[in-house]
């Protein structure tokens, strides 16, 4: 099957699937059939310098809950690469991962959420969140 990256990347939205997290802040008070607000996520911030291995952390808020997440990394100012998606069939929705750098990189994140009424996060042009060096 596809990657939520790769249909992300085809069309924005209309992927769903539906599981609960620690960081993913919902006040359960919109029914998913009316919910028509996009989700809002983040990435928690990073030190200025990081050990080769760290770990990102990340949260979302939504009316409805959060039903995914899509982590996106940036090395070194290049292109944004979709870096960690939450499975579809996750017993808990993952808010944190553990990343290992190469020493002297630098690294922007940035998270997008989809809710559980298949609502997409609007930060589609990604903008760093949370920005580390690894220490050389």
């Amino acid at each position: 099957p596809q990657s939520l990256a790769h249909r992300v990347n085809r069309q924005h939205h209309s992927h769903h699937f539906v599981v609960n997290g620690s960081n993913a802040i919902s006040e359960e008070t919109t029914d998913p059939a009316s919910d028509t607000r996009p989700p809002i996520a983040s990435v928690l911030e990073l030190p200025a310098d990081s050990e080769p291995t760290f770990t990102v952390a990340w949260r979302g808020i939504d009316d409805s809950g959060i039903a995914g997440f899509l982590i996106w990394v940036r090395v070194d100012g290049g292109d944004w690469q979709p870096w960690l998606e939450t499975p579809p069939d996750a017993i808990e929705l993952q808010t944190s991962a553990v990343f290992t750098g190469t020493p002297g990189s630098s690294y922007e994140f940035a998270a997008w959420a989809v809710d559980l009424a298949g609502n997409w996060s609007e930060n589609v042009n990604l903008r760093p969140q949370a920005t580390t060096r690894v220490r050389e």
